[in-house]
């Protein structure tokens, strides 16, 4: 599986857009996580893999709750993610 900068725009975009619930994206970051756990996960461009990897990490805990109706992380901080870490790129 290859793994590539667009994909990772595209489903933060679609994530901050409500396009994608938390659920549904936490769910394509466990599967790219375990991806990545066989070994068989290509980060392309190769020097963009720990930009990809921490995106990967982010989304996956985007979906985790503290407390009943409580995420981990609001939409504030989902933007901000996106904003600091040059994700902000239209599709």
């Amino acid at each position: 599986m290859v793994i590539e900068v667009k994909d990772i725009q595209k489903l933060l975009s679609k994530l901050s857009k409500m396009v994608f619930s938390r659920e549904q994206a936490q769910h394509q970051a466990i599967e790219i996580r375990e991806t990545y756990d066989k070994g068989i996960l290509e980060f392309h461009p190769k020097e963009y893999e720990d930009k990809i990897w921490d995106a990967v990490q982010f989304i996956e805990l985007f979906a985790e709750k503290i407390e009943e109706n409580t995420y981990l992380y609001s939409e504030k901080d989902l933007n901000n993610y996106i904003k600091e870490n040059g994700w902000d790129v239209d599709e």
